[in-house]
């Protein structure tokens, strides 16, 4: 009987031995469960982390993006404002380069039907700034600072045209607050039509667009020193060339 107690005693024994055992083994095994779950639980908060980085990341793409294309807008807004339209001189009377009608010369060509009206002229694109205009006629085949024609300036800002036959005189009519000098032969104050003595001129007339308000009168009076100080206030210029006969 003790045999068999002490036999059940030692199995008991070893039972318990073995679940305890068991337990330990067991414990570990969770540990190692939940330090795997908690590096899967970390891998995924890192890739969670990552995945919101990258949202962040595409954010300030989209914000990188949409500057760049604000840019590019910007850029073109700019370009816009910059390729403002050039100033531009034209004449319904003749072209660039034309002959100019007999009824343009002056009256010393009165046998070819020289009048001594002015051509109509026109004129677009006045750059920001402009506050009048001038208008200078030279004849460039006679070369020199003694080949004026006409100067007129003065001429307010909102002004685009100049009408045919410009009346002569130191303020005429038309345009309201314009001045006229005498030409450079001093045969009439206003405009001098071409009348060459041999063979055909080329006639210039030059548009201003100017910052002043009024020109500043020049030390000497003659229509070079003019049109010296009228291209000191310019903001740009255009021409048109004319030919007679």
């Amino acid at each position: 009987m003790r045999s068999v107690f002490a036999s059940w005693l030692c199995f008991a024994s070893a039972a318990l031995l073995v679940v305890a055992c068991s337990s330990s083994d067991d414990a570990p095994a969770t540990d190692a469960g939940s330090d795997s779950a908690a590096a899967d639980t970390g891998a995924g908060g890192n890739e969670a982390g990552a995945g919101n980085d990258g949202g962040n990341a595409s954010d300030g793409g989209g914000s990188a993006d949409g500057g760049a294309d604000g840019e590019s807008d910007a850029g073109t807004a700019d370009g816009g404002v910059d390729a403002q339209a050039k100033l531009v001189l034209t004449s319904s009377a003749f072209v660039d380069g034309g002959k100019l009608a007999a009824k343009y010369a002056n009256t010393f060509c009165a046998g070819a039907g020289g009048t001594n009206v002015s051509p109509p002229l026109a004129w677009t694109g006045a750059p920001a700034g402009t506050q009048t205009f001038a208008v200078v006629m030279r004849d460039v085949t006679l070369g020199g600072n003694d080949n004026f024609h006409w100067t007129i300036f003065d001429m307010p800002a909102a002004t685009s045209s100049l009408p045919e036959g410009v009346p002569t005189g130191a303020t005429p009519a038309a345009p309201a607050g314009a001045k006229q000098i005498a030409d450079s032969f001093n045969v009439d104050v206003g405009y001098l039509g071409p009348c060459p003595p041999n063979g055909s001129h080329e006639y210039v007339f030059t548009l201003y667009a100017l910052s002043a308000a009024q020109l500043p009168t020049p030390i000497v009076s003659t229509p070079a020193a003019y049109e010296s100080t009228i291209q000191g206030l310019s903001l740009a210029s255009a021409t048109l060339k004319g030919v007679y006969p």
